[in-house]
């Protein structure tokens, strides 16, 4: 005869299997409690786990570390759509947690204004026409002057994965902070 219904070890019971959590090490491979009274258990020792959690974690810093790496690394997608999520709800937190981080790494910020420099070098044909080039930066400054936050964009960015632009007149464009910024390293194709 085949068993449909198991007692829980602490209501007494006896409920469809379905309403226990599996457990591989049991023999029946379930949990002895049912769903409802492991949440309920949970929930009762809720704070007393958080505080269990926290000691752990002040205890083992490095492993905690490396969870953490890994857990990140496994759920990229998920780390990059709540962090999205985060930046919209908090632009202000965004901007400040920046500002911050470039005044604490003043050598990696070089290093990118550098990297940054190298590239748009490298990537200014014989041919391009400085005389608008600078025109279109000395343009976004006179906008600024105004009051329009406006920056000079490589439509075809310069170091972009799949493909790496000029930086020469006809690449060239003027878009609000926020576009450029949204745009990051990509070409959006019309």
């Amino acid at each position: 005869m085949i068993k449909v219904l198991k007692p829980c070890s602490k209501c007494k019971i006896e409920k469809l299997f379905s309403e226990f959590s599996t457990d591989k090490g049991r023999k029946d491979g379930y949990c002895p409690q049912c769903k409802a009274c492991q949440r309920e258990t949970r929930s009762k020792n809720l704070e007393v786990n958080r505080a269990r959690a926290k000691a752990w974690r002040i205890a083992n810093p490095e492993r905690k570390k490396e969870h953490d790496a890994n857990w990140k690394k496994k759920n990229r997608e998920r780390v990059r759509k709540n962090n999205q999520t985060w930046e919209a709800k908090n632009p202000k937190s965004k901007t400040e947690s920046r500002r911050r981080w470039r005044k604490a790494n003043p050598d990696k910020v070089l290093a990118a204004c550098r990297r940054r420099q190298a590239a748009k070098l490298k990537a200014t044909p014989l041919w391009a026409d400085h005389f608008v080039i600078e025109g279109m930066y000395e343009l976004a400054r006179v906008f600024r002057r105004a009051g329009l936050l406006l920056e000079v964009d490589h439509i075809i960015p310069l170091r972009g994965k799949n493909v790496c632009g000029l930086h020469c007149q006809d690449n060239l464009q003027l878009l609000s902070r926020s576009a450029n910024a949204s745009k990051q390293n990509k070409w959006l194709e019309v």
